[in-house]
């Protein structure tokens, strides 16, 4: 079987720039991992400027010079495609229709469910919907130039398709959100959640989803401006029951969360915790969760994928 699994900046794609560092140990991590599990033939893209150092494979193509080119020329000559992209623009919407279109096998979240959760807005209009059945928490979202005045503050002004905490504004009050004028219609508001900010990484396959720990995010403000400045886990949450009924009411709602997926939410000493947002993909604490879980969570994600035994 062969096997192409390629990380977006890694390849790079345009605008991929800020997620380098970040997606280079997802990808090392995980074609480490694959290359443990004996799966198949495994190949990966990276762009002819990265030293490929540390990046094990049986091929590794330059993705130049134009890179949805050499995509959809390695797609062609895979059997099943493992993506690590942003929300952002689309892309990971794109990449994964991209593999579909060519009746090739996608490994991880499908294209219905990254279209939700790629959106902040879908996935707070859909998860606060009367399916929920007051299930999940999540702060009160609104488009940033939305009719009415409901915004609550302080607020956190976001992307609505955003990733990495990139261009993620904490907002004291009214006359501070003004300054955000120029921001385009593409940002939503929410209500700042006080508490602990946390994250938790899932595998789906077979016929369930299992949790396989939760980190914490060190999130700073400078200026307006918010953060991420370091991920640290793994952590001993006392409350993982609540996230794994948050996780079953997830993959209820949302069909097509596969393989690898994540979740953001705020922890809070006496209530229920809010989620924030879910990442249909590989997440950056996935390097903890592969050192910590116990098994080989490509293997298990591949092999689900593909129809194979033993998953």
């Amino acid at each position: 079987m062969k096997i192409l699994a390629f990380e977006y900046a890694c390849a790079g794609g345009e605008g991929g720039e800020p997620f380098v560092r970040d997606g280079r140990l997802m990808l090392s991590t995980l074609l480490n991992d694959m290359t443990k599990a004996g799966i198949g033939h495994v190949s990966t893209l990276l762009h002819g400027s990265f030293d490929p150092d540390g990046i094990k494979a049986d091929e590794i193509t330059a993705a130049e010079p134009d890179f949805f080119t050499a995509v959809e020329a390695k797609i062609s000559n895979a059997d099943a495609v493992w993506i690590i992209a942003p929300e952002c623009g689309g892309t990971l919407l794109d990449l994964s229709t991209m593999v579909l279109a060519q009746g090739k096998t996608l490994i991880g979240c499908r294209p219905e469910a990254v279209e939700v959760c790629g959106s902040k807005m879908k996935t707070a209009e859909l998860l606060c919907g009367n399916n929920n059945n007051g299930k999940i928490k999540m702060p009160e979202t609104e488009l940033l130039y939305s009719a009415g005045s409901r915004k609550k503050f302080p607020c956190v002004v976001k992307p609505v398709d955003g990733a990495g905490c990139e261009e993620v504004y904490y907002v004291e009050n009214r006359e501070e959100l003004k300054r955000l004028d120029t921001l385009n219609e593409n940002f939503i508001v929410q209500p700042y959640v006080h508490g602990e900010s946390l994250s938790a990484g899932i595998l789906t396959a077979g016929s369930g989803s299992t949790l396989l720990g939760v980190c914490r995010h060190e999130i700073f403000h400078r200026g307006s401006k918010m953060r991420l400045k370091k991920i640290s886990g793994l952590i001993k949450y006392d409350r993982n029951d609540e996230i794994k009924k948050m996780i079953d009411e997830i993959t209820r709602i949302i069909p097509g969360l596969r393989g690898f997926w994540g979740l953001d939410f705020i922890h809070r000493d006496s209530a229920p915790p809010v989620l924030v947002e879910i990442n249909p993909r590989l997440t950056t604490s996935y390097p903890v969760y592969s050192r910590s879980c116990g098994f080989n969570i490509a293997s298990k994600t591949v092999r689900d994928a593909c129809g194979l035994v033993n998953v």
